[in-house]
């Protein structure tokens, strides 16, 4: 017998149990199982039982889910067992490549379209600041920007260098 296993990442998510993964005999182009990871992440294919000796391959992916605020891991891992006999003729199967399988997903970005504008011109220097994770950007007035606010972060705008009687 041997276990297959591997991991789930994924920054600001508590629970991974909704992502599933797939394993699949490259030599019949079969899928043999889909599960799903562990709330913390580990994903554990159930134990298969060889009866002959050998060298089997097999692929692992993640199932591409259909929730949209989310980038899937594309990867795939070629895993190889190799199924000798011991010196007591008992069948001992290794896994032999790779060593470790991890899926790593990423919430996208929230992008956020932010536009300074003033009715009088002769205000025309006005510009506010915005914060993405403590890191300072200015836009001035008439600049049309896009702002990729990575999930979990935060944004902060506030209005600088404001003319005297603006309001």
């Amino acid at each position: 017998k041997r276990q297959i296993t591997g991991n789930k990442v994924m920054e600001n998510k508590q629970d991974l149990s909704e992502f599933q993964f797939t394993l699949k005999d490259n030599q019949t182009n079969r899928v043999l199982q889909t599960v799903n990871a562990s709330q913390s992440g580990g994903i554990v294919f159930q134990p298969i039982e060889y009866t002959t000796t050998g060298v089997y391959n097999y692929t692992i992916q993640e199932v591409q889910g259909t929730n949209n605020t989310i980038t899937y891991d594309t990867k795939q891992y070629n895993v190889q067992v190799t199924v000798t006999r011991d010196t007591k003729g008992n069948l001992v199967a290794t896994q032999t490549l790779p060593e470790a399988i991890v899926f790593r997903n990423q919430f996208k970005p929230v992008t956020v379209h932010v536009t300074k504008e003033l009715t009088n011109e002769a205000n025309s220097q006005t510009s506010f600041t915005y914060t993405i994770n403590g890191e300072n950007k200015t836009i001035k007035q008439g600049q049309d920007n896009t702002i990729q606010v990575p999930r979990g972060s935060k944004l902060t705008l506030q209005e600088t260098n404001i003319p005297q009687g603006y309001k």
